[in-house]
């Protein structure tokens, strides 16, 4: 497998750079049943990934490491299909013979059809995480190339703001800590050895802590050996070599070195192993504070709750080093004689021995790939799981029943798909809504968030299908929503709003108080409602839903209805309306005497007026919250209760 020249990342800029998407879930999971593809794009290097499906969990199956793509090579992109296929030509030097036979089979020469979609071959899912702009276009070039789709992840996918994520923290750190306690469990500690030296930690519960950032161990080398006269260049490969040295073959490495080039390296990997253990004391010491304190709340002996991150607890602490120069700090904490005399700082230490022995060192020089597997299983998982509602019957509460009487209107989940409108993030990338699409029995279609789904489906689970007999075939009425479904204000849904003639139909248990839909218990059999526009009997809620806590306080069967009564001669209360506004009322329901206060009156709508006509009106407000409009019926008893 070949590999291109390393040059300067800003040496040559792309002619015509291509925007590059950047992750939006679920639009960006691979199928399921496809391997996909991720890069970490570092300071010096590239490292790549092919991922097995999710039945294999997404795991990684072959790593493979390469210098930075070569910049001249996208200097005469013209779009045209000689430079198509000579891009991909360049493509398969980087890539092992496992991916080049999945993007292009069997075939020995690439062709323009070769690389052309097919069933056979659907374009392959890349993910990359980067530190290096420039780098990242050529990535993103290269793979335009062939049948692929290419997203950069952000720091989103891997940590949520409540699990600590901070705007300053690079992509690369947080998919290193999200491999290590996907790997190990929390609470995590990762070394990250490359060019920058990174440590990066979370407690128990899964939460970023925090960690530090400092020049690595190739950075030290080369500044000593550019910035001085006398003294040599020490390469990596150098380090490596005398570290396992020591470590194999017994030869410690002397603190008071004779030879130069030896006392370079024990100077900088000595300030290296002094460092790292006092970032690993500290680490435990907050591992150990969040242990207490799970078992203040939890109780003591208990398993870690309410994780937000991972059911997967580290208790044999390990921590992990990953990077390009991860095995030298490895190695130096397999042995516990890497200098000479011993310097292991298992000694006193502010009076109390260090926990170093506490925890244990683990190398996966590839642990970013495991950060990116663990965010793409968990989005199919999730996507998996929310297409599962397609197809499924849902019953929902309206204001507004139907010629028949049932206020119950059910309907079947279509489609899964994104909001319309959308909100700006801070990175400047529009987040949309994940909707579920009704289509209601009636016709009507309506749009309700992953929030809104269980509450219709455990009311459709509680009242199932229309009864036999029920439906008389008639054109049911205006229902009255909130939500999505309308685009009507609340106001302009009230005037549309009619009184059915049929007698109340029984309370229905509601599945869920958390419903954003009006519920409308209608009871006259007077034959004038049908002019009459305001229904009478009835429990309002507001368009925010904030009525629906009440439903729960009065344990939902108690939806207020009225018995049929007879017409009353209620001229008193027409005569001075207003004076009645502070009048306290009662009504009951369902044997039930529920107290108010009328709030306000709402004079009658002109007969003349082209809008239909309604009748005065009296808001009552009860104790408990609820609201309701009181005609001069309703006043009539509520006033001699």
């Amino acid at each position: 497998m070949g590999k291109s020249p390393t040059l300067s990342s800003s040496s040559a800029p792309l002619v015509q750079p291509i925007p590059i998407n950047r992750t939006s879930w679920p639009d960006s999971t691979p199928d399921e049943t496809q391997p996909f593809v991720s890069i970490i794009c570092g300071n010096s290097t590239l490292t790549w990934a092919f991922h097995n499906t999710l039945e294999e969990k997404c795991c990684p199956t072959v790593y493979w490491r390469t210098a930075h793509l070569n910049p001249q090579l996208f200097k005469r992109d013209d779009g045209s299909a000689k430079n198509k296929t000579g891009l991909a030509v360049e493509f398969r030097k980087h890539i092992p013979p496992i991916v080049d036979t999945h993007v292009f089979g069997a075939q020995t020469t690439v062709t323009v059809q070769s690389i052309t979609p097919t069933t056979k071959h659907p374009p392959l899912a890349v993910y990359i995480v980067s530190s290096c702009s420039d780098e990242t276009q050529r990535i993103a070039k290269l793979f335009s190339s062939i049948p692929s789709r290419v997203y950069l992840m952000k720091g989103e996918d891997f940590f949520s703001v409540a699990e600590g994520l901070q705007d300053n923290y690079g992509v690369d750190r947080l998919a290193g800590l999200r491999g290590a306690g996907d790997m190990y469990g929390f609470p995590a500690l990762v070394f990250d050895c490359g060019t920058a030296m990174t440590y990066t930690c979370a407690d128990m519960h899964g939460r970023i802590v925090g960690g530090g950032i400092a020049p690595g161990l190739r950075s030290q080398f080369r500044s000593l050996g550019d910035h001085t006269d006398a003294l040599p260049l020490i390469s990596p490969d150098d380090v490596k070599a005398r570290v396992k040295d020591a470590v194999e073959n017994d030869k410690p490495l002397p603190v008071f070195a004779k030879e130069t080039k030896e006392a370079m390296m024990v100077s900088v990997l000595h300030g290296l192993i002094t460092k790292t253990q006092t970032i690993i004391d500290c680490w435990l010491h907050v591992a150990t504070l969040s242990e207490k304190e799970n078992e203040r709340v939890n109780g003591k002996n208990s398993a870690l709750k309410e994780s937000n991150s991972s059911d997967k607890l580290n208790t044999p602490r390990y921590f992990v080093c990953t990077g390009g120069d991860s095995e030298i700090l490895h190695d130096l904490y397999k042995t516990d004689t890497i200098f000479s005399p011993n310097l292991k700082q298992d000694t006193l230490k502010n009076g109390s021995k260090s926990k170093l022995s506490d925890a244990i060192v683990q190398h996966e020089k590839y642990l970013l790939h495991y950060g990116i597997a663990f965010v793409i299983r968990r989005q199919l998982v999730a996507r998996i799981e929310a297409v599962k509602f397609i197809g499924k019957r849902v019953a929902k509460l309206f204001e507004g029943q139907g010629e028949d009487g049932d206020d119950v209107f059910r309907g079947r989940i279509i489609s899964l798909h994104k909001s319309d409108k959308n909100d700006e993030g801070d990175d400047g990338q529009n987040k949309y809504e994940e909707l579920y699409k009704i289509k209601y029995d009636d016709g009507d279609i309506e749009d309700v968030s992953k929030d809104e789904l269980p509450a219709l489906l455990a009311l459709y689970e509680q009242v199932g299908e229309k009864k036999p007999g029920n439906d008389k075939g008639k054109k049911m009425t205006t229902k009255r929503s909130y939500g999505k479904k309308s685009e009507q204000s609340p106001a302009a849904i009230n005037s549309n709003k009619r009184k059915s003639n049929k007698a109340a139909p029984p309370a229905r248990k509601l599945a869920s108080p958390t419903r954003k839909a009006a519920v409308s218990i209608l009871s006259n059999n007077d034959p004038s409602a049908s002019h009459n526009e305001t229904p009478s009997n009835k429990r309002k809620f507001s368009s925010d839903g904030k009525s629906d806590g009440k439903l729960a306080k009065k344990k939902v069967e108690n939806i207020r209805k009225s018995p049929g009564r007879p017409k009353r001669n209620n001229t008193k209360f027409t005569e001075k309306p207003e004076s009645l506004v502070n009048t306290s009322v009662a009504k009951s329901f369902e044997n039930v005497l529920y107290y108010g206060k009328i709030t306000k009156y709402i004079p009658p709508e002109d007969k003349n007026s082209n809008k239909k006509f309604s009748p005065p009106l009296w808001h009552v407000v009860y104790d408990d919250g609820d609201e309701e409009d009181f005609d001069a019926d309703d006043l009539a008893e509520g006033i001699n209760l």
